[in-house]
């Protein structure tokens, strides 16, 4: 599956994406931060809500999903939360 990061914290990310998932589908994704290969942040969630033409929830988000993290791997949180000062969040 592939798709664009709309929104991330260090709680969740919001995933824009014509794939469909259902709400409390548990996942694993990866993606990078940076163009550093070291800055591959890895994790696991569960679908907290989703975003389609039936189930519009935020009228200015593509089609997509919220993601809450439920386990974070190895240093990726100090990855994201370094990515997140740097971008001023």
């Amino acid at each position: 599956m592939a798709g664009t990061v709309m929104d991330l914290s260090v709680r969740g990310i919001y995933v824009a994406t014509d794939f469909r998932l259902d709400t409390g589908t548990e996942i694993v994704l990866a993606f990078s931060l940076s163009e550093r290969e070291e800055d591959l942040f890895q994790a696991k969630g569960v679908v907290r809500w989703i975003n389609s033409e039936e189930e519009r929830r935020k009228a200015d988000y593509p089609a997509g999903f919220g993601l809450e993290f439920t386990a974070v791997t190895g240093d990726s949180l100090s990855i994201l939360q370094r990515c997140l000062t740097r971008r001023g969040v």
